[in-house]
């Protein structure tokens, strides 16, 4: 996913990361990310269970040391989400030879602090980036599906797209399963993509992961990402 379409992030996303708030959006924003690059990195502690609570202890040793954070140079790690994995990595690195959870947190804390001045190369850059925009992508569905439970687009263009972006099933098979015809289906399938990619826009704009103007090729950019 190196392109100019997914410029530095902001680091001024953390500059105020003092508050109940801002941890509540380091939770949405990066928690499932996290969570699934680790289980892929680590999969013992998967299945254990661990990965979820050690996702917590970074969170909020990022609370805890908001102050050193904005002395890190955002040209070491470049992404703010590269940055937020590598802590990730290496506190379940530590964590890994020391299972004993009471010990986490300091090991959240000292993860940190080895990461903030850290200039080597970006390590997995390739499995960070997959498992962001398969969490960017999870959270789109996740909302584009809670519009159809609340009727703010119609059911069936969300089962359409499913099907059709998901399953890999010819739109016009999936119209005539579903008994819709295929102009119907069009118009479905169209609302629920556009919907699908203004919730993933979203979600790029926030975290500082777009440039304006190119808001289709960084779409098409975070769709790639998933076909590695």
């Amino acid at each position: 996913m190196a392109s100019s379409l997914f410029p530095p992030t902001r680091w001024s996303l953390i500059d105020h990361i003092d508050d109940q708030h801002s941890m509540t959006l380091l939770l949405e924003h990066y928690a499932d990310a996290l969570t699934r690059y680790l289980g892929s990195k680590f999969p013992e502690m998967r299945r254990r269970g661990d990965i979820d609570d050690l996702v917590q202890e970074v969170l909020l040793a990022l609370m805890r040391q908001g102050h050193v954070l904005q002395r890190a140079d955002p040209a070491h790690g470049g992404r703010f989400r590269h940055f937020l994995m590598r802590v990730a990595y290496n506190a379940a690195r530590n964590a890994r030879r020391r299972l004993d959870r009471h010990h986490w947190s300091l090991l959240a804390d000292e993860a940190v602090a080895e990461c903030v001045n850290d200039d080597t190369e970006v390590l997995h850059e390739t499995e960070m980036d997959r498992a962001w925009a398969e969490s960017i992508l999870h959270q789109a569905w996740t909302e584009l599906r809670a519009w159809a439970a609340q009727g703010h687009i119609e059911a069936d263009g969300v089962e359409l797209l499913e099907r059709n972006l998901l399953n890999n099933q010819a739109l016009r098979n999936a119209a005539g399963e579903m008994g819709l015809s295929l102009g119907t289906a069009h118009r479905r399938i169209a609302k629920a993509r556009t919907l699908l990619r203004q919730a993933v826009i979203e979600h790029l704009r926030f975290t500082g992961e777009l440039i304006e103007g190119n808001e289709d090729e960084a779409f098409d950019l975070l769709m790639k990402a998933l076909q590695i």
